[in-house]
């Protein structure tokens, strides 16, 4: 795993407030499993997670902050898959695959993670069937949102496609409209699928029809209405 780790420690999962419902389901002595095979990692900024083409040894659980996943392709471009937040699992498509991770997981804010080793994520799974279900369930959810990701990076245009990814920061992860995008304008571009210069144009007509406010990282939904016309029709 090619990281630069900031602090790790041994956690207390049964005390933990931030658990998966999952790990909920799970009896003592599959909590103490979980914890002699579990570490707590916190990584800064920029740190990466998990590399693509690295050997998968763990399933990581997000516990806080905000990940990017991405992966390069043929001609050496990354492609930004999507932004996964807290109480999400990583590398769940491994535990019965492929053996090699097949993205990379970097940390766009500040982040703390569990890495709990894939062989006993697997027991649980096989000896657990309320935690297995709970996975199901998971990784079920991950797959619906990839097809409506799919869908709408094929028929959106590009301020549709900005939009709806603006939308999404301030209703899916700081629930406020004002936010600091954790991305850079390149990487904004990566995710949706466009030029960045193309992204720096369609910000500044949102934000000459005053529908957002945009000051260098920050940016402030001024019509939320408006924008989600956009995201719906463009």
């Amino acid at each position: 795993m090619s990281c630069t780790i900031h602090t790790s420690k041994t956690p207390d999962c049964r005390t933990c407030l931030i658990k998966s419902r999952a790990v909920i389901s799970l009896g003592p002595d599959e909590m103490d499993l979980l914890e002699r095979n579990c570490v707590e990692v916190d990584f800064r900024q920029g740190e990466m997670l998990l590399k693509q083409n690295s050997f998968c040894t763990h399933v990581i659980f997000i516990k806080s902050g905000l990940v990017k996943i991405h992966m390069e392709g043929n001609q050496r471009k990354d492609q930004i898959l999507k932004i996964t937040h807290a109480h999400t699992y990583l590398g769940l498509a491994n535990l019965f695959g492929d053996t090699i991770n097949n993205y990379s997981a970097t940390a766009i804010e500040a982040t703390s993670a569990c890495f709990i080793h894939i062989n006993i994520f697997k027991q649980f799974i096989e000896m657990n069937g309320d935690f297995a279900l709970e996975i199901i369930k998971d990784i079920s959810r991950e797959e619906l949102s990839y097809y409506k990701r799919f869908v709408n990076h094929a028929q959106k245009q590009i301020d549709g496609r900005l939009a709806e990814t603006i939308l999404f920061f301030v209703r899916d992860i700081y629930k406020e409209s004002k936010f600091n995008l954790p991305l850079n304008r390149k990487d904004l571009a990566a995710l949706i699928c466009a030029s960045r210069e193309s992204v720096i144009r369609e910000m500044k007509s949102f934000a000459n029809s005053g529908i957002i406010r945009v000051s260098g990282k920050q940016i402030e939904v001024l019509d939320e209405n408006r924008l989600e016309q956009i995201s719906e029709n463009g």
